[in-house]
């Protein structure tokens, strides 16, 4: 009782995501789900695996693996540098700050990889990575990128997709490219006051030139079978 009535007294109780329930503070029954994807990213990227069945609520998503998916695999893939690159990619910038934001349609549109099409060893490869990266603490891009963690997920992800080595830099490029320039850009624009940083980025400008997006577009099109959509 003391929390709820704090929470009146804060004035949460008259917030419009709540001010219609009949208890402002019941959330009503939830399924916990075993993934939780946030709306909201700065220069860390990371997907969580509910292990505590917690239930969430607004600037969150809940993701439900299909029938027979490991949800700890799922989990690493959308740990991986190339998911991290996807949402650059799919994501918006129209909040200001440099922060990225994910709606429910962005989700949806986004291409996940199909971890039906997987073996039991790959499957097995991947939970096992998660786990060690969930050992580590959650950095940025630019330096998680370096750490043994997190390159061994991104190997085995990389692998699946049958990425070149040039394929892989490019993929880590591009993605520390795009963090860095949304973050900088931000703060030019709160510093000079011009510009509104709304909206979707170019796909282009995120691989550098056209023939890399080409060179990427081919390569999501020659692995096609193992792509679906995330909701």
């Amino acid at each position: 009782m003391a929390f709820i009535k704090m929470g009146e007294v804060m004035g949460f109780s008259k917030r419009k995501s709540v001010e219609s329930r009949q208890l402002w503070y019941d959330s009503g029954t939830q399924e916990p789900p075993p993934i939780i994807l946030t709306c909201f990213y700065n220069e860390r990227h990371f997907a969580v695996f509910n292990k505590d069945d917690i239930q969430i609520e607004n600037a969150f998503f809940g993701l439900f693996p299909k029938e027979g998916i490991s949800p700890i695999a799922l989990a690493a893939y959308l740990n991986s540098s190339l998911f991290a690159l996807t949402k650059e990619l799919y994501g918006r910038l129209n909040l200001g700050e440099g922060v990225l934001t994910i709606y429910g349609p962005d989700w949806k549109q986004m291409p996940v990889l199909d971890l039906g099409m997987l073996s039991k060893e790959q499957m097995q490869a991947l939970e096992k990575a998660f786990l060690r990266l969930g050992r580590q603490e959650i950095l940025p891009v630019s330096e998680a990128i370096k750490t043994k963690p997190q390159l061994d997920l991104d190997k085995i992800v990389f692998d699946i997709f049958g990425l070149s080595q040039k394929e892989r830099k490019e993929v880590y490029s591009a993605l520390v490219e795009l963090v860095t320039e949304r973050i900088t850009k931000a703060k030019s624009v709160k510093r000079n006051g011009n510009g509104n940083g709304n909206g979707r980025r170019k796909k282009k400008a995120a691989v550098g030139n056209e023939n890399n997006e080409n060179e990427l577009q081919g390569r999501q099109n020659q692995q096609s079978n193992l792509v679906q959509f995330i909701l």
